[in-house]
């Protein structure tokens, strides 16, 4: 496989088009890793903690995944940090990431699992909402939770859109999740105010 690709490599690059679909990909690769290197970068922290576990999320089941294609996960690894470094030299079966590099490192094993792709992208998006969620639990003034609650309307646009009723069941049951954690949140504020 190794030999493959580096004949594929060396093709590509005597080629007489000056563009190929291989410069195509390590351009969008070096562009996302731009995109988040900028994100991570940012002063806010959400913003900041948001996007390094977006990007976690996207190496770690770039690296499952090539590794059941067969393919070299290290060249599919965007970013430099640590947990980067543990999916581009690990050979251990779980790339040695533990639960204090990554907390969801399990559920997203779980997640790389799932042969239904629509399954698994709803999986992803509930980890994604659990996060954000409890990011803001204790912040409901704060900017925090209004970016949250953004980036949870996005979420739920993108299910709608999909699929109508789908997207609709999801809808009123995460509805129905948020009346009920509002009133968690204002009895807990209330509790604390009397304090």
């Amino acid at each position: 496989l190794e030999e493959e690709r580096a004949e594929m490599r060396e093709e590509l690059q005597q080629a007489e088009e000056p563009y190929t679909i291989w410069q195509l990909r390590l351009e969008q690769d070096k562009l996302m890793a731009m995109y988040y290197d900028y994100l991570m970068h940012q002063r806010n922290r959400f913003v900041a903690e948001w996007a390094e576990f977006n990007l976690n999320i996207k190496n770690i089941l770039a690296a499952y995944t090539s590794r059941q294609l067969g393919f070299d996960p290290k060249e599919y690894i965007i970013g430099g940090g640590t947990l980067q470094h543990h999916l581009r030299t690990s050979q251990a079966a779980d790339f040695s990431i533990t639960e204090e590099l990554f907390p969801q490192i399990q559920q997203l094993v779980n997640i790389s699992r799932e042969e239904d792709i629509a399954r698994r992208e709803q999986l992803i998006d509930r980890l994604r909402w659990d996060w954000l969620e409890e990011q803001t639990f204790f912040k409901p003034f704060d900017i925090e939770y209004l970016l949250a609650y953004y980036l949870e309307l996005e979420i739920l646009e993108r299910w709608v859109s999909l699929n109508e009723e789908t997207g609709e069941k999801v809808f009123r049951q995460i509805v129905s999740q948020l009346k009920h954690e509002s009133t968690t949140s204002l009895e807990e504020f209330k509790r604390k105010q009397k304090k």
